[in-house]
């Protein structure tokens, strides 16, 4: 039942969400709600299952008895695309298409966020060509699939740095992607041709106009 503002946070670049009612857009400034005693029904329920999607470990609940007024905020809780939830097809995760793919949208496009401005919340993605870089600073969301391993030290912002071939068995996300996208700290992105150290391919799926 909720119906409220909400934001998707970048907590070490896990995957969070802020929800609250009695906010304005973003979850940022006060603007007390009404709440009503709602007939004794559960007005708000947060469930925490574990990685199977099944076991419950933990439940709150808001109910409010009587007529109120104030301001909820329900902030980082972590959230997961599922197959079982029609977030993917069943091939997309059969061929193991989710171990190579990383999706990133602008802080702006998140939900209840109201779109974002260019140079503000949304990405950047440095386009590199014939030698020339073009900064796009106005990128609503993008994709990138992983091509084969390189055998080139990466960008000096990544997590972790390798004179060796990349070695995709621990997860790190420098292990999978070059450049400016083997970077998770920042909302910054490149796309570029094919070389001996990048072979990301990167699809702008929207840009502000």
């Amino acid at each position: 039942r909720f119906s409220g503002s909400s934001q998707t946070g970048s907590v070490s670049e896990e995957r969070k969400r802020d929800v609250c009612i009695g906010y304005n857009t973003g979850c940022i400034a006060t603007s007390p709600a009404n709440f009503s005693g709602n007939g004794g029904v559960d007005l708000i329920t947060v469930n925490d299952y574990q990685e199977d999607e099944t076991t419950n470990i933990g439940t709150a609940t808001f109910r409010p008895s009587s007529l109120t007024s104030g301001s909820l905020l329900l902030s980082n809780i972590d959230f997961y695309f599922s197959e079982a939830d029609g977030d993917f097809p069943a091939w997309f995760v059969n061929n193991d298409w989710h171990k190579l793919t990383y999706i990133a949208m602008g802080a702006g496009e998140a939900p209840g966020a109201g779109g974002c401005s260019s140079g503000s919340n949304c990405l950047t993605a440095n386009i590199v060509k014939s030698g020339s870089t073009n900064v796009n600073n106005d990128v609503n969301a993008l994709v990138i699939a992983a091509g084969v391993e390189t055998n080139k030290v990466q960008d000096s912002a990544c997590l972790a740095l390798s004179s060796t071939a990349q070695n995709r068995t621990n997860g790190t996300i420098n292990e999978y992607f070059e450049s400016e996208n083997c970077d998770q700290g920042d909302n910054v992105f490149q796309k570029q041709a094919e070389a001996d150290d990048y072979n990301d391919q990167v699809l702008i799926l929207a840009t502000t106009p």
